[in-house]
């Protein structure tokens, strides 16, 4: 991915990845909702093990998979930002 996008977009990629699943996962494990908190969880352990299976193939290459993975993405972002952070 580095020598397609460079380096500056091989940070930016990991980087939002990271921070994404981190957060959310962080705000689902203090969540009350069972259902949003699994579903978040869920997604964000399945995303996780679509990378690292892409760490050894090249699954991001085929359109199919990178938008399942990108979907999955956004639906861990949205969900996570419904959930309140004060309480």
């Amino acid at each position: 991915m580095a020598s397609d996008i460079g380096v500056f977009g091989l940070l930016s990629f990991l980087s939002f990845v990271f921070f994404t699943l981190s957060g959310n996962m962080r705000k689902a494990i203090r969540d009350t909702a069972a259902f949003r908190n699994a579903f978040i969880l869920g997604l964000s352990l399945g995303a996780m093990a679509f990378l690292v299976h892409s760490f050894f193939d090249t699954n991001l290459y085929s359109l199919n998979l990178a938008a399942l993975f990108w979907l999955s993405m956004g639906c861990i972002e949205g969900l996570g930002s419904g959930i309140d952070e004060s309480g």
